[in-house]
């Protein structure tokens, strides 16, 4: 009698309790981050970016922008995930709600719509941080096209796993793309290390609104 392959659940890599105080305090900073390329913010913020050709992103990790919050809610629900609220702008959905990923998934609310869609993952393995993003700006370059900013600086005393963290920190050390539009839609992928040794890799997705937003705060 054949058997039957069980698929393999998607997990994350275990984080402790300091490496996800480090990734929530990441969150935080990114609501009031500009999203590179806004025709809202200032010159200094919003760098003259070549302009994606492609098709605008709709959204990840079965979600949509612009969607309202509460058909993201609902959405979340009905792929068995939990909802939860971290803050007045920023949900959280334990995990998608499309194709499963090894991802958290935050979105963040303008208006009471879903502006941006923040996935983000710890890396426990400095060394293969690198490669990590990689993959993924691979991937995204093969649905939105080269992108109007990449950066991929890692001078040699920080391409090791045990010092990457620090220049990253320290801003010796820079790993992004962005593909930007003229409406104001941005996909980014980046590296971060909020405090060094802890490696973060975040993907967001964020719409007009978004910048709108940052620019009414005046940050």
């Amino acid at each position: 009698m054949g058997s039957c392959t069980q698929p393999q659940p998607v997990v994350l890599e275990p984080a402790g309790v300091e490496a996800e105080v480090d990734r929530v305090r990441a969150l935080e900073a990114l609501v009031h981050e500009c999203p590179l390329g806004s025709p809202d913010c200032s010159a200094a913020d919003a760098p003259k970016l070549e302009r994606s050709k492609a098709p605008l992103p709709v959204g990840a990790a079965g979600f949509e922008l612009a969607m309202s919050e509460d058909s993201a809610k609902q959405h979340c629900h009905a792929s068995g995930e939990t909802w939860s609220v971290d803050s007045r702008d920023l949900v959280e959905c334990s995990g998608s709600a499309g194709e499963k990923i090894p991802f958290h998934v935050n979105l963040q609310l303008c208006d009471g719509n879903v502006c941006r869609i923040v996935l983000s993952q710890y890396v426990a393995d400095a060394a293969r941080a690198v490669d990590r993003w990689s993959a993924v700006e691979s991937g995204l370059a093969h649905k939105y096209g080269r992108p109007g900013l990449r950066e991929r600086e890692v001078p040699g005393d920080c391409a090791k796993a045990e010092a990457l963290a620090g220049c990253l920190e320290r801003g010796d050390a820079k790993v992004q793309a962005a593909w930007v539009w003229g409406t104001g839609h941005a996909v980014t992928v980046r590296l971060q290390a909020p405090t060094a040794p802890h490696v973060l890799l975040f993907v967001v997705y964020s719409d007009p609104a978004a910048g709108r937003e940052v620019h009414a705060q005046g940050l």
